[in-house]
């Protein structure tokens, strides 16, 4: 009956819900779909703007002069929706949508389901390009990984007196200790999954999907980048003798120019290894270190993010506690590098090179997704894809709150987690 009452009300011609009769009981909104409610400022989609609604029958307005106008925060069914506004006046489909929602779970809550829908049409609008330009990244380096590397360095085996000339390339094959799929792995899922936590504390979509986006634009970064040095310049394993198994009187059949070349004819080229294919292969490609690169380029930016949420390098003495929680992401990816030294699948230089190019790739991909790195007053701003930041609209000397946590998606709810209430900062800075 009460539904009955509801259509007959929104087919009357109703803009508001002022003739559904009381006994109608409101649903408590969601608080999952509370995270998706569209920020002021956000872009919107270019989307059909609709034809204007036709006057009410009572003669009164409605809309922004209206007595019952509330302004709202995201559009349904490509328009601009408000509380207390139907969207019957609009595409049938949508209507017969919203009337039917409306029956079942309540106005409210199929306004926030409306909602839903339109943000994930305007986030994937304004994510597709980069998420197509992620795959096809992730699908080059995959290609290049598993194709041969087309130089070959040259080495030497032994000496006239039959001993290894280098002793650090013949150490035995050994069992990784961290595999390559766990750092893959390790790399994109403990940040995704530590930020996903923190937004138990900052409720924010928009916050989580620049997180994630930097994570993802740091690992994508840095794996094609290490991924392309391997393919060309490469390196030696430290266990490249054990897994290559030279026989050196297949340099008189090997195509290469370069077999029992160089001083005294002591070196040679892969055309003398009788391993297995694709550990030979593998065993050439030592620079950078991918586990390092993986790890680094993730749990920097891990820290960064929880710098700028903890705001641990501010104007003020921090906890150390936080100073301990930033350094503990970096902790582990230096444990991941330092890993390959025990099981000798890479040299000492090629795990420092992992270590500066993850590093930098997590740097400027925060950079990239957030107002600033080590500013506390712009580290936790996520960035508007269309709309700039006005760096001047946060001014330190002004002790109005409005002035702190200020973003184009949503504001940052982590000043008083972190211990530092705007007001505070601001009597601080003065």
């Amino acid at each position: 009956m009460a539904c009955r009452s509801l259509l007959r009300a929104m087919r009357g011609g109703t803009q508001s819900l002022r003739d559904v009769p009381a006994d109608i009981p409101a649903r408590p909104a969601s608080p999952v779909l509370s995270l998706f409610s569209v920020p002021a400022g956000f872009p919107s989609a270019p989307l059909r703007q609709p034809s204007p609604p036709p006057p009410p029958a009572d003669g009164k307005p409605d809309g922004p002069d209206g007595p019952d106008y509330k302004p709202g925060f995201f559009r349904i069914c490509h328009h601009r929706g408000q509380p207390g506004q139907h969207c019957h006046h609009h595409c049938k489909r949508c209507r017969h949508i919203c009337h039917r929602l409306e029956c079942y779970i309540g106005m409210a809550l199929a306004t926030r389901v409306c909602a839903f829908v339109y943000m994930s049409f305007v986030w994937l609008w304004h994510s597709w390009v980069d998420i197509a330009t992620i795959l096809s990244s992730t699908a080059m380096a995959l290609v290049l990984y598993m194709t041969k590397p087309p130089t070959s360095r040259s080495f030497a085996v032994t000496d006239d007196n039959g001993s290894v000339v280098y002793p650090e390339f013949a150490l035995p094959l050994r069992t990784e200790i961290v595999p390559s799929w766990l750092a893959i792995l390790l790399g994109p899922v403990v940040p995704v999954v530590c930020i996903l936590a923190l937004q138990l504390r900052v409720r924010s979509f928009w916050d989580a999907n620049n997180a994630i986006f930097g994570v993802l634009y740091s690992l994508t970064n840095s794996v094609v980048f290490q991924v392309i040095l391997k393919w060309l310049i490469g390196g030696l394993r430290p266990h490249f003798l054990d897994v290559c198994k030279p026989d050196l009187s297949l340099a008189k059949t090997g195509k290469s120019r370069y077999n029992a070349a160089g001083f005294k004819q002591m070196y040679y080229t892969r055309d003398v290894c009788t391993g297995d294919h694709w550990q030979v292969n593998d065993s050439l490609t030592s620079f950078p270190s991918g586990h390092t690169t993986a790890a680094f380029a993730g749990f920097v930016f891990l820290s960064l993010y929880m710098n700028g949420k903890f705001k641990i390098f501010s104007n003020r003495h921090t906890p150390l506690w936080k100073l301990t929680m930033f350094n503990t992401p970096i902790l582990c990816a230096t444990l991941i590098g330092g890993a390959l030294t025990i099981d000798a699948f890479h040299n000492w230089y090629d795990i420092v090179a992992g270590a500066i190019i993850g590093t930098f790739m997590a740097f400027t991909s925060y950079r990239m997704t957030y107002a600033a790195v080590f500013d506390y007053r712009y580290n936790h701003i996520p960035m508007n894809r269309v709309k700039p930041f006005n760096f001047d609209s946060i001014d330190p000397h002004q002790s109005e709150e409005r002035h702190f946590g200020l973003t184009h998606l949503d504001n940052s709810r982590l000043y008083s987690w972190s211990g530092s209430h705007p007001k505070d900062v601001a009597k601080d800075a003065e």
